[in-house]
């Protein structure tokens, strides 16, 4: 975790399930140059925020407050993160780095304790070949997917599209899950060895090279 991030944003787990990151800490630490109100206010317009949901309001108490009263915005991590990374610079992506890791210590902190990767049941499935050669593409498509959002992203961000940071979220994040499934359809198809020229089988001549060794196949 970025240490420069722990005191700015040290209340960000605000309780067991919600995670907020006050609105004016991240706009101090993205060092941006439009004042906080106009800053916020223009966000939550440009991207639709909707309060209670992606951002929560907190009026101004009753009591005594130096100078004029603030309304206090605490935004959702999903929020932070979008408006880190609209900003375009390190210190950007040291936030979203940051709030991704405390996703990571909430999500772990919710799991609850799993038994010993032994005793894990295993199951046995009904599968076809056919059916096996299915979910392989499913794989591959998914993957091709992923890797056109990720090479988008630069274009997107370019143009200044609010779709940038989705597609960054998309084609970075989900590799990791990509890769899971992708060593589990090879662990299952490790021993196929598919005919070089029939018909039957040239879509797993198409797909385990992608699959195997990372060959592009799409």
């Amino acid at each position: 975790m970025t240490t420069q991030l722990v005191p700015v944003f040290h209340g960000a787990i605000s309780n067991e399930t919600i995670l907020l990151c006050n609105a004016r800490d991240l706009h101090a630490f993205l060092c941006v140059k439009r004042d906080f109100s106009t800053w916020i206010n223009d966000r939550i317009s440009e991207y639709e925020f909707a309060v209670n949901l992606d951002y929560i309001v907190f009026s101004p108490n009753s009591g005594k407050t130096v100078g004029r009263r603030r309304k206090e915005y605490h935004l959702t991590l999903d929020t932070a993160k979008e408006l880190a990374m609209v900003e375009r610079n390190d210190k950007g992506r040291q936030v979203r780095r940051y709030f991704i890791e405390c996703e990571k210590q909430l999500r772990q902190k919710e799991m609850p304790t799993n038994p010993p990767a032994e005793a894990e049941e295993k199951l046995t499935l009904s599968i076809t070949r056919s059916e096996l050669c299915s979910l392989c593409w499913v794989w591959a498509v998914a993957e091709y997917m992923r890797e056109t959002m990720y090479a988008t992203y630069p274009a997107l961000e370019a143009i200044k599209s609010s779709l940038a940071p989705t597609f960054y979220s998309m084609g970075s994040e989900y590799q990791l899950t990509l890769e899971a499934g992708r060593k589990i359809l090879e662990r299952e198809t490790r021993s196929l060895d598919p005919h070089p020229y029939t018909v039957e089988d040239a879509n797993w001549r198409s797909v385990l090279p992608r699959l195997r060794e990372g060959w592009p196949v799409l």
